[in-house]
């Protein structure tokens, strides 16, 4: 102990410092706010009759892509300094929890207050209209649409791939083979007909890159279309679950006066905590070289 006290100055040195640079950080962080909005599941009615409460598809309501779309147009998250998409919306800026078998929270975290509650609010107000868009009958009529509609896009998007992949190894063959053709011709004969030779060589793989490329557009269109009816399908399996309002607005966000990010008291109990370790084991390291 009188070795390690000797070395006191370390400790005591280290400590200040981390506490101090978790000081600055804390200081010069961004603050992020919260902003909460609360929900709650009346009750609901599915198609075959039977009473139950679908928070999880209350929930997938609220994280819809068109949802997001619409609040970050509403608001203006799309422009500087936000630039946000609705892929980002649900990664980095709100958080939908179900906290409880009918309750649904909406948080909102931006470095605007202001902008954060009303961004928690405004989706909230949006999942209450989108929920009692569709009666269950309208719903269930839709999803039966939908579905067939979804299995030919699905057969199509399954034929345009199969036949995509074909061409692609059926591709790699040929030119494997083209290759190896070019190799011995180049070694039997060394004069200028080879290079005529090659042209209809190239007008082949040109004729080869147009069809990649034909049938590249047609998988993409298949699976577009069928991206566009799982969406619609899946916004109707939620309505179907859903009649009339169900989803009620208990509390709505605020504008929060505290941030949540950064946390002074954490950083600098963190920084504490590092410095008296960083001062040990530099005191330590000393009294090892000193001895």
């Amino acid at each position: 102990m009188r070795a390690l006290w000797s070395v006191r100055a370390w400790f005591i040195g280290a400590v200040v410092l981390f506490v101090a640079v978790a000081a600055v950080w804390a200081w010069a962080a961004p603050r992020v706010y919260e902003a909460t909005a609360t929900l709650r599941l009346i009750g609901a009615v599915d198609p075959s009759g039977e009473q139950r409460s679908p928070i999880a598809a209350a929930a997938a309501l609220l994280r819809t892509h068109d949802l997001a779309a619409d609040a970050i147009t509403s608001l203006g998250l799309d422009k500087p300094p936000y630039r946000l998409s609705p892929t980002d919306l649900f990664e980095s800026t709100v958080i939908i929890r179900e906290v409880a078998p009918d309750l649904l929270i909406v948080s909102a975290r931006l470095n605007d207050p202001r902008r954060a509650a009303e961004l928690a609010n405004h989706l909230a107000d949006a999942g209450v209209r989108a929920s009692g868009a569709l009666g269950v009958d309208d719903a269930a009529v839709a999803i039966a649409q939908l579905t067939r509609q979804l299995e030919v896009a699905r057969e199509r998007l399954a034929h345009a791939e199969a036949r995509l992949l074909t061409f692609r190894r059926q591709a790699q063959l040929d030119l494997l083979r083209s290759d190896v053709d070019a190799l011995l011709e180049q070694r039997q004969r060394r004069n200028e007909r080879g290079t005529v030779a090659e042209v209809p060589q190239l007008a082949t793989l040109y004729e080869r890159e147009l069809e990649q490329a034909r049938l590249q557009v047609e998988y993409d269109a298949a699976s577009r279309v069928y991206g566009e009816l799982f969406a619609r399908h899946e916004e109707a399996s939620i309505a179907a679950a859903a009649r009339g309002n169900v989803l009620r607005i208990v509390s709505k966000a605020y504008e929060p006066s505290t941030p949540v990010r950064p946390r002074p008291t954490v950083l600098l109990a963190a920084g504490g905590a590092i410095g008296v370790i960083a001062g040990a084991l530099a005191g330590v390291v000393k009294l090892l070289a000193s001895a």
